[in-house]
């Protein structure tokens, strides 16, 4: 078994000395031994332990965590069962899970508070619904680009739960009214983009809106 100082574990490791000591003082790694001049000496064991919690960090483990998975396999980290990672990781994607819907909601409380004052600022656009104004404002309160080249509209929107709903309540509407607007959506885990060709009075409320929301973001500037 080898002998190694604190900054070739370092560089083996690629964790900072500090950080090295701050785990030895905190127990996630073992004391260092000393050599006769005073100075820490490392073992290959602990060169397996930081590894195994550079691994446990990637993986979005919590110290303690990583703490609790050394304890629970006798202290041997190499011996981990991978049922005991699993666990763990699932425990984690339900907090996570749970975190997302309450940032969702709370999202899209905002977003309908957002869409509700832009209501109010946007003249009412001759032959348009206010359901319809109410579900394209609701739409257009989120983050977007937008050109128009022969009739059809392109919308460009970063996807988010809270988008994903407002969308869903667009096109439902917007399928079931005397005059229905066509509409495309195109969905990846960053974009969406919303392709739409509408009659004339639904065209002027979605123009109306889209300058309503650049005059809002020159303000914010």
């Amino acid at each position: 078994m080898s002998e190694i100082r604190i900054a070739k574990l370092a560089e083996i490791t690629g964790f900072a000395p500090t950080t090295i000591r701050y785990y030895e003082n905190t127990g996630l790694l073992p004391a260092a031994s000393r050599s006769s001049s005073g100075h820490r000496v490392y073992t290959d064991h602990d060169v397996d332990r930081l590894r195994f919690i550079a691994r446990g960090k990637q993986m979005g483990f919590a110290l303690d965590e990583i703490r609790e998975l050394i304890l629970t396999c006798g202290g041997d980290p190499i011996t981990t069962e991978l049922d005991q990672v699993m666990g763990t990781l699932r425990s984690r994607i339900v907090e996570v899970n749970e975190r997302i819907a309450e940032l969702s909601a709370f999202s899209a409380q905002l977003m309908g508070s957002l869409w509700a004052a832009r209501s109010n600022q946007v003249p009412d656009t001759p032959g348009a619904e206010p359901v319809c104004q109410e579900h394209w404002a609701r739409a257009l309160a989120h983050p977007h680009t937008h050109t128009h080249v022969e009739g059809l509209l392109t919308l460009t929107f970063r996807s988010s739960p809270a988008l994903t709903v407002a969308l869903a309540e667009l096109v439902a509407h917007e399928s079931g009214c005397q005059q229905p607007t066509g509409v495309l959506l195109h969905c990846t885990s960053r974009t969406t983009v919303l392709q739409v060709v509408a009659a004339e009075n639904t065209r002027r409320l979605i123009d109306d809106l889209i300058v309503s929301v650049a005059r809002d973001s020159a303000l914010g500037d």
